[in-house]
């Protein structure tokens, strides 16, 4: 176990020191301020401040969902990360060891980026934020009234079933846990497509994860597609509630987002240990 964690610690520690991770967060960044601008614009017209319990509202939004996603595909695009030092971990770890080392830092990766973006949330209210155990007035507001286009906040509507639903805190953890789970997935996605489909670049694959929830939400003749989009159920205000004729069961999801991890994890392990010749394959991924 501790050379496989010593592979995921390498990993995190290259991935942390490389821009492709800072890109992927000032990607979300730029959307991310705009939605938050006009929520603390709101709340300095008000002059109440906004509780940092933004995060469950925003993986609501198909076109956030989309970017968060899209950038989870930038940080695994060159899964299985065969690069200069791999054959050195390989030989120390061996090949069992060193994929599930990367299997680990992929769960590691999809855990801190989740966090980074969550945290962006929260540091873009600043300074009109107060921590507080609720949701607030300003949140309150905003999701039982039209208050946010009267501002010229056309872009975000806060679900009141969120709040319904849910105490803040455990709405946080609840989509955050969620999100990690389907980046974690979107990461493995593109290792499984980079490694059965040398010619068909991988990213398609976590690009595919991440349009399925627009194009669901976008199109009612694709509701169908809400049972595969895995990003749709970013979305709490779906979870904690009866079958409808548009969504799965809450039980369907869980046990969808279960095995599609397990499935995939064992799928990449078994036709990697298969592989011939890895080291001499890192131009293909």
């Amino acid at each position: 176990m501790h050379k496989v964690c010593q592979v995921a610690k390498n990993g995190v520690y290259r991935t942390l020191t490389h821009g492709r991770f800072y890109f992927a967060l000032f990607i979300n960044l730029i959307l991310i301020k705009q939605l938050t601008d006009s929520i603390r614009n709101f709340s300095e017209a008000v002059r109440i401040n906004a509780s940092p319990w933004l995060f469950p509202f925003l993986m609501q939004q198909s076109y956030i969902q989309f970017l968060f996603l899209a950038g989870a595909t930038l940080l695994f695009c060159d899964a299985p990360f065969i690069e200069e030092g791999s054959s050195f971990e390989m030989i120390r770890a061996g090949k069992k060891k060193w994929i599930a080392g990367k299997l680990l830092y992929m769960i590691s990766i999809s855990f801190l980026y989740t966090t980074a973006i969550m945290l962006l949330t929260i540091f873009l209210l600043f300074p009109r934020i107060s921590f507080q155990n609720n949701w607030g007035k300003v949140l309150g507001t905003l999701a039982q009234t039209n208050a946010a286009e009267v501002f010229g906040n056309n872009y975000i509507s806060l679900d009141y079933r969120i709040i319904l639903k849910y105490e803040p805190i455990e709405a946080m953890v609840f989509s955050f846990l969620i999100a990690v789970c389907v980046c974690f997935i979107v990461g493995l996605c593109v290792l499984t497509v980079n490694l059965c489909f040398k010619k068909v670049p991988g990213a398609l694959g976590g690009i595919t994860v991440a349009l399925m929830s627009y194009f669901q939400k976008n199109f009612s003749n694709l509701y169908a597609m809400s049972f595969f989009s895995p990003a749709s159920w970013m979305d709490i205000a779906l979870w904690n509630r009866k079958i409808t004729l548009s969504y799965p069961s809450v039980n369907y999801m869980v046990t969808f987002l279960i095995l599609s991890i397990f499935i995939l994890c064992v799928f990449s392990m078994i036709v990697f240990w298969r592989l011939k010749d890895v080291l001499n394959k890192k131009g293909e991924y």
